[in-house]
């Protein structure tokens, strides 16, 4: 990365292993958590069900805000913040509709943050962009931890430890935004046809259709998998295990297919 003069590579690289740290702890772990609490199925689909009506809302509202002002890492900041601002609350609630509440609000909050900070992201390396994945990795590399880690703290331990760990990872996300520098760009005028036109275009459809496929297959296995394991019969560190598998083998084949690129070039 010295060749890159400018760019704060630790400061954006460790924002993404935040990130997805809590990634690879809210993701794999939530449903246990619940199943612990005594939800049902139904239930624990609904609660999660909430953190996606979030992320259906705020990357729109977010980004019309950052795309007005001007300014990325603010609207980063402050989101990341308010999300771990509201999910506070989960240390000490537990019943049924206040989760609902809380996850809802979360969900507006922590969606928000990742969307912009990509685009700071992209704006800091410029014509550099073949960096990106550089960065980005660390963001597996977190995930793999996480999941391999936390397995064996709830095998030997217990889930109940998995709101503080959340919130504490949260907050370490925020304190990492608070220190990347915002880097804005400019972005030359466009010519804008109907929104009908663009809508009802043959790419913007395959689009929808391939993103739709992605979010019901996603569904199941996020919400339901690490339940599934454990009820065969699974230790939490295996199914901590398994779910770092699933982020390695393709971060592997990206890293093959990205070192053969550069070294064709």
């Amino acid at each position: 990365m010295s060749r890159l003069p400018g760019v704060p590579y630790w400061r954006l690289s460790g924002f993404y292993f935040a990130h997805f740290a809590t990634v690879g702890a809210l993701v794999p772990y939530i449903g246990l958590y619940y199943k612990h609490l005594g939800f049902s199925a139904a239930q624990i689909g609904e609660l999660n069900g909430m953190l996606i009506i979030g992320r259906v809302v705020a990357p729109l509202l977010w980004g019309w805000l950052a795309d007005h002002s001007g300014k990325r890492m603010p609207v980063v900041q402050i989101t990341a913040l308010l999300a771990a601002v509201s999910f506070a609350p989960f240390l000490w609630l537990d019943g049924y509709r206040a989760l609902m509440v809380i996850m809802m609000c979360f969900g507006f909050f922590w969606s928000a943050s990742l969307p912009q900070f990509e685009a700071v992201t992209l704006n800091h390396l410029g014509a550099h962009i073949h960096a990106y994945t550089q960065i980005r990795l660390w963001g597996s590399i977190a995930f793999i931890v996480m999941v391999i880690l936390l397995g064996r703290v709830f095998e030997q331990h217990s889930i109940t430890l998995l709101p503080g760990t959340l919130l504490a990872l949260m907050v370490s996300t925020w304190l990492i935004g608070l220190i990347t520098p915002e880097h804005a760009a400019r972005h030359p005028p466009q010519e804008r046809g109907p929104l009908k036109e663009v809508l009802m275009s043959t790419t913007i459809l395959a689009l929808f259709v391939t993103c739709v496929l992605l979010q019901v297959s996603y569904g199941p296995y996020y919400n339901f998998y690490s339940i599934y394991l454990e009820e065969h019969g699974y230790a939490r560190t295996v199914i901590g295990g398994l779910w770092a598998l699933g982020v390695a083998c393709p971060s592997c084949w990206a890293s093959t297919v990205c070192a053969g690129y550069c070294c064709s070039v």
